[in-house]
């Protein structure tokens, strides 16, 4: 959707019938396929609409394999270039008709395979595929702050403020809340002036266990006055904006096999240091966050205690490491990986026409 915001009016969107349609007024919006589904409906709508490029956006559980092979070459016959956007590279086990290698030769036939971190490249590359592949680092949201005081860290221990922390995400068993809680509990034993808060939505009743674990353990160590749970389903602006008044943000996550997280990149655009936990899902923003050495609750009371000190005792060098950080993520803004892309995408469609 932040991809393709500038087209406004040149785009059309195909999305699956079941989908609930988000701000219809922007694009041309066509439910017509359905998901895993046969997709010679939606080829047939395409080649008559004369479009001149397809975006296809690739997920595992999306597709049937050889439909989207069919539709791939289907559209190269009409000589509509073809993108596609890898949001996951790592096969399932489960499933032998969904192995990436099996879409090698169609794949092949792609203007652009576009992928989000080195070790999708690295993972396509296995595969035979390297000529039309090219990093597309994922956008980070453009948000101006009300909190937005760059100076706002206030991490100094001489002070009779708290420290204030944040966590964020649905609340799933593999995210590493119970290991901040404790954590947390660890840096109040030693004396830190510090609270937490905890912003993560329960997904459905099927994972209200998750949270109601978290409330025990808070009550169990006896630290409700420095830790707050929140289960409250917030919008990304309102995510943001309660993110934006904690000092620093931290991501726990303990397993994960996706390739990039939604989260963590709305807690960058917040312009807070950000601390994660040592996982691929974090690859693609590791020279913007500050990486834990482990997932244990000692190891993240070590990292939070270490960016702490190290506040304290080289200011000056902190901020700067910080201001260079905020630069970064400006170039990675939404409208900057957008504007990149559809140039792309442009130039492609140019070099076509001059072949033809």
């Amino acid at each position: 959707k932040n991809l393709f915001k500038p087209l406004k009016n040149d785009a059309i969107i195909y999305t699956p019938y079941d989908e609930e349609l988000i701000s219809k007024d922007e694009v041309s919006i066509i439910p017509s396929w359905s998901m895993g589904g046969d997709l010679s409906e939606l080829t047939r709508l395409i080649i008559s609409s004369n479009i001149t490029s397809l975006i296809i956006q690739f997920n595992y559980g999306f597709y049937e394999f050889e439909s989207l092979s069919n539709l791939i070459i289907s559209m190269r016959k009409n000589n509509i270039n073809v993108h596609i956007i890898l949001h996951s590279t790592i096969d399932p086990t489960s499933q032998n008709s969904k192995k990436l290698f099996l879409m090698v030769k169609s794949f092949q036939e792609c203007q652009r395979l576009l992928v989000h971190t080195i070790s999708d490249l690295n993972r396509l590359k296995e595969i035979g595929l390297v000529e039309n592949v090219s990093l597309l680092r994922h956008g980070i949201p453009e948000y101006k702050s009300l909190n937005d005081n760059r100076n706002f860290f206030n991490l100094s221990t001489s002070s009779k403020e708290s420290v204030s922390i944040a966590s964020y995400g649905f609340c799933f068993p593999n995210k590493g809340f119970k290991e901040l809680i404790m954590a947390i509990d660890i840096l109040i034993k030693k004396g830190f002036n510090i609270n937490l808060k905890i912003y993560s939505a329960i997904y459905n009743e099927d994972y209200k266990w998750v949270f109601d674990e978290l409330i025990e353990l808070v009550n169990f160590l006896n630290i409700n006055d420095s830790v707050i749970l929140n289960s409250t389903y917030m919008d990304d602006i309102d995510s943001i904006e309660a993110l934006s008044k904690s000092d620093f943000i931290v991501f726990p996550y303990q397993t994960s096999n996706e390739s990039s997280s939604a989260s963590v990149r709305q807690a960058l655009s917040t312009m807070r240091p950000v601390l994660a936990t040592p996982l691929e899902i974090f690859d693609d923003v590791s020279e913007l966050v500050y990486t834990l050495n482990g997932f244990s609750p000692d190891q993240i009371a070590e990292g939070i205690s270490e960016l702490i000190s190290s506040y304290n005792m080289f200011p000056k060098q902190f901020m700067s490491t910080e201001a260079k950080k905020i630069d970064l993520i400006a170039q990675r803004g939404f409208s900057q990986v957008s504007k990149r892309f559809l140039n792309m995408i442009k130039s492609l469609e140019i070099n076509a026409n001059e072949h033809h």
